[in-house]
């Protein structure tokens, strides 16, 4: 395994080399070997190696693909916003392209017989491969998957599940990527004063909403407004992370 006191990836990588030959009987044990391998190359900055090293699993455990990707994928995802979180972008970025590549072999795997025989939901996968674009940067790719993904009756009316509320704020988010953000701020909106305070998508949408008032000039005065009416009522502000962002966008205006 690897571990940040030993960080021998190289190793790990040379001790793993074999196992699937050597250890047939031991199916379960390969989501976490793939999970070492896979850290393990992404620490190593080989992205190549772990795209090449991803279908190899597939073809080794057919069986267990969905799971173990789909698991590997959330905690790689996870990393990548604790990592941003502590102002370390470079590692982030890295564990985001691995991610990636998790989320596009997810799809792939889901044309296959054996995720139509697991009844797979192809479009959440989808909605996962979007959200993936959208962490590591490809903002462009991110928007064309979203709009694919939404639901064509979109109305006045905020989405009725998570999933098409993800898909909603995905749109918004690519766009504020790309530096729209004339149109990315109506989305926001609807999200932010729509949503519950208790949801955590209303949350950073309040926060892109007034990101986005500022990239547009608006008057600082009303921004600040907003963030200190909010902090009267919610003090928390949707928790700690959120709360540094509102306070950092409170001092720029």
């Amino acid at each position: 395994a690897i571990v940040p006191r030993i960080d021998r990836p190289a190793l790990a990588i040379e001790l793993l080399l074999n196992f699937e030959q050597d250890c047939r009987e031991e199916p379960l044990l390969f989501g976490r070997v793939w999970r070492v391998r896979l850290l393990a190359y992404e620490a190593l900055g080989q992205l190549e190696e772990a795209a090449r090293a991803i279908p190899a699993y597939v073809a080794a455990a057919p069986d267990n693909v969905g799971p173990t990707l789909r698991g590997l994928y959330a905690a790689m995802s996870a990393d990548v916003d604790k990592l941003r979180a502590a102002g370390n972008e470079g590692s982030a970025q890295r564990k985001a392209e691995v991610a990636l590549l998790l989320a596009e072999q997810l799809n792939a795997w889901a044309e296959t017989n054996d995720a139509t025989a697991a009844s797979v939901d192809r479009r959440e996968l989808r909605v996962q491969l979007a959200e993936a674009n959208l962490q590591a940067g490809r903002y462009e790719r991110a928007r064309v998957l979203f709009d694919e993904c939404a639901s064509p009756q979109e109305g006045a009316a905020l989405p009725a599940n998570e999933t098409d509320l993800r898909v909603a704020f995905g749109q918004a988010e690519a766009l504020f990527g790309l530096g729209q953000f004339a149109e990315a701020l109506p989305k926001f909106n609807r999200l932010a004063t729509g949503l519950t305070p208790t949801h955590p998508i209303r949350w950073k949408s309040l926060l892109r909403d007034l990101e986005c008032r500022t990239a547009l000039g608006e008057p600082a005065a009303g921004i600040i407004k907003v963030i200190e009416q909010q902090k009267y009522l919610h003090p928390n502000l949707g928790g700690t992370a959120l709360a540094a962002e509102f306070d950092r966008l409170r001092r720029e205006n």
